[in-house]
């Protein structure tokens, strides 16, 4: 009887040992479970500060790379605006060059056309009354139709420079 009192007493031990060796199996497993949990977290927040950090970076990188763009684009343009400005100053002395042309030639036709006529004038003079009347009606006819042309002429260089 003793012996299984002492038998009976070991089994309860043994099963008492074996629920505290349990016990300790599942707070250990617990800890371990919250210690691979609180690596996890901490591996997680590394990862997304690491990402944070790097989207700073490209968003630092691509507000720069924009500044230097701006700043190549106000130069480009500051640049074709000098070359448009020094076109258009050659094209306005060009303009003015070619009516400067237009008015010689356009006094150089007068002169001509006043030498021509006074020349047909002496040329008629010395023929007779009534052909000398009709040189001079015709003259008259030409002088006014050189006066209209060199009027369309003039209107023409006024509208060139205007």
């Amino acid at each position: 009887k003793e012996q299984d009192i002492s038998i009976q007493k070991a089994n309860d031990d043994a099963v008492k040992a074996e629920r505290e060796l349990k016990n300790i199996q599942e707070e250990e497993e617990a800890k371990l479970k919250r210690h691979k949990e609180v690596l996890l977290m901490k591996q997680k927040r590394e990862e997304e500060e690491q990402q944070r950090r790097e989207e700073k970076r490209l968003e630092k990188e691509r507000r720069e790379k924009e500044r230097i763009l701006q700043q190549r684009l106000q130069e480009c343009k500051t640049i074709w605006e000098k070359k448009l400005e020094a076109f258009e100053k050659k094209v306005e002395e060009k303009k003015l060059q070619m009516l400067s042309d237009l008015k010689k030639k356009l006094e150089l036709c007068r002169d001509v056309e006043k030498k021509r006529f006074k020349s047909e004038l002496e040329t008629q003079r010395e023929a007779t009354g009534i052909s000398f009347t009709n040189s001079i009606s015709k003259a008259k006819r030409q002088i006014q139709k050189n006066l209209k042309e060199t009027n369309n002429a003039d209107a023409e260089v006024a509208k060139l420079e205007s």
